[in-house]
């Protein structure tokens, strides 16, 4: 029966990163669950999160002096952070491979991912 509890609660969180699709703090994923479902604790979606991205189910976006954000999209691309509203979105941009290629010719060393989030002033900020 915990089990199947395990799963729905799962299934709930990830399907609530997926559609906010806004790059969700824990804590903004959990007031979403407990104004739709109200008996998840706290406790439960963070370590869902967590375990969901340890499992590579959704991207951990790790921002410097903030609250780490949860990303539905598992392919690889870069974050753009407001450092006025503190929004996070994807950067329309697509230099993964050569900037990965460079590094590993520049250091000799295997890449095997890196993690890049722009700071900037969002269009409604700038208003």
């Amino acid at each position: 029966m915990a089990g199947t509890r395990n799963t729905l609660q799962k299934e709930i969180v990830f399907k609530t990163v997926r559609n906010m699709e806004n790059h969700p703090t824990a804590e903004m994923v959990y007031g979403v669950i407990m104004d739709i479902y109200g008996n998840i604790s706290k406790a439960t979606v963070y370590r869902i999160l967590n375990q969901l991205a340890d499992q590579d189910e959704i991207i951990r976006v790790k921002v410097p002096n903030a609250a780490d954000r949860f990303d539905y999209r598992k392919e690889p691309h870069y974050h753009i952070r407001c450092v006025c509203c503190g929004n996070v979105m994807d950067a329309p941009i697509s230099v993964w491979d050569e900037l990965t290629q460079k590094a590993r010719e520049a250091t000799d060393i295997e890449i095997l991912g890196h993690h890049i989030i722009f700071d900037g002033i969002c269009k409604q900020c700038r208003r």
